[in-house]
């Protein structure tokens, strides 16, 4: 795996380990947002759409920082895309980055 893969990797986990320590709050008012256009990878697509589903549900406080960290996970994931060797790998990152959310956001008790 090529070291830009690798980041990608720490990136994702990093990112979608940020929010640990997140609860849920009850939202007052839950503030519909508009998804990002897809990177054309089933697994990451599905990830990040669900991530944005999820981070609906924490505080209003960490909402805005957690949507930019799926931002800045979509740019870099994007961008592998483009490549053959990010193409074939990131089925594998975004599982990967999928379980950690799954962990990290538990107390958010989103549906993966």
């Amino acid at each position: 795996m090529s070291q830009l893969l690798y980041s990608l990797v720490a990136c994702g986990l990093v990112l979608a380990a940020g929010a640990s320590g997140c609860r849920k709050e009850a939202p007052a008012g839950r503030v519909a947002t508009v998804p990002e256009a897809g990177i054309g990878i089933p697994a990451c697509d599905g990830f990040l759409l669900e991530y944005e589903r999820c981070i609906l549900r924490a505080p209003s406080r960490q909402r805005e920082t957690l949507r930019e960290r799926i931002g800045t996970l979509r740019q870099a994931w994007k961008a592998a895309a483009q490549q053959v060797e990010g193409r074939r790998d990131l089925p594998r990152i975004c599982q990967a980055a999928r379980s950690t959310a799954r962990k990290t956001l538990a107390g958010l008790k989103c549906r993966w």
